[in-house]
């Protein structure tokens, strides 16, 4: 803990040896220490305990805004590296989302972004996140299973640096093999590849591409034109079937039975001048 007065306090204590194991979370909003350590910040910090905040940055602790801690705090990993979090990046206000959406808070009250792990959480590995995060910069290499952390440098100056020690790209010259042909006496022979070929090439995906395109489309029209067929077809064979008085008659009477006479009906039926039948 670094108070503005120049005072510095180590929470860490000797219940928890020369060091604390603990892991980086970008995914956690807050702080984790364990209960013992926090009871020490809480007896140097002073100031007024409210809670827990139940807002944007869940379980954080809330104290009242007179009196509340005014220093930084700072972090010493192994390697001897000090990460610093700014008093305004640790202490905030409790910020909270109304029933309207709009981001809320009181004025009344601050929220440090550390979260004491007691009862069910008492045993959880504490966690780094992105409270920690707003001071020091990461960067993971995955392929390597490594990580690099720097402290924070919040300036307009850049200077890029290079990680690890991976596969480096060829600094050399790529030559291959290619045939010239001057007539009917073909000689071959070996050429670079530093000029670039004058004769332009398709390539491979616009061709596949473009078969494609061309099967879709006739498999389309002839799609189209079996389906024209068949209906020019049926329509035919409607036509033909309302000409048809016993066709109509059975249309009429919603029968489905199949026939082309007349003499299964009652003799009282006759055709009407429309062609339908009459009872």
């Amino acid at each position: 803990m670094n108070f503005p007065n120049g005072t510095n306090y180590n929470i860490l204590g000797t219940s928890h040896g020369a060091a604390l194991r603990m892991c980086i979370s970008p995914m956690y909003p807050i702080i984790t220490i364990p209960f013992d350590l926090w009871q020490n910040f809480q007896s140097y910090a002073g100031g007024t305990y409210i809670g827990r905040s139940i807002g944007e940055n869940i379980w954080g602790e809330v104290f009242a805004a007179s009196g509340v801690y005014a220093g930084d705090l700072t972090f010493t990993l192994s390697t001897g590296l000090n990460i610093k979090i700014p008093n305004n990046q640790l202490v905030v206000p409790d910020y909270s989302v109304d029933s309207a959406g709009h981001q809320t808070s009181n004025a009344t009250t601050r929220e440090i972004l550390i979260n004491s792990l007691q009862e069910i959480n008492l045993n959880d590995v504490p966690l780094l996140g992105r409270t920690f995060l707003t001071s020091a910069y990461l960067f993971v290499n995955y392929d390597q299973s490594e990580f690099t952390l720097w402290q924070a440098n919040p300036t307009t100056e850049q200077k890029l640096v290079a990680v690890g020690s991976g596969p480096s790209c060829p600094t050399t010259p790529v030559t291959a093999n290619a045939t010239t042909s001057a007539g009917p006496s073909a000689s071959t022979s070996a050429v670079s590849s530093g000029s670039p070929s004058s004769t332009p090439s398709t390539p491979t995906g616009a061709i596949v591409g473009g078969a494609l395109g061309a099967a879709v489309i006739l498999g389309l029209l002839i799609g189209a034109a079996l389906f024209l067929r068949r209906r020019s077809r049926n329509s035919g064979v409607n036509q033909d079937k309302r000409s048809n008085p016993s066709w109509r008659l059975r249309e009429i009477c919603g029968m489905r039975w199949m026939g082309t006479t007349l003499n299964k009906y009652d003799k009282t039926t006759e055709e009407t001048e429309d062609g339908l039948i009459a009872f």
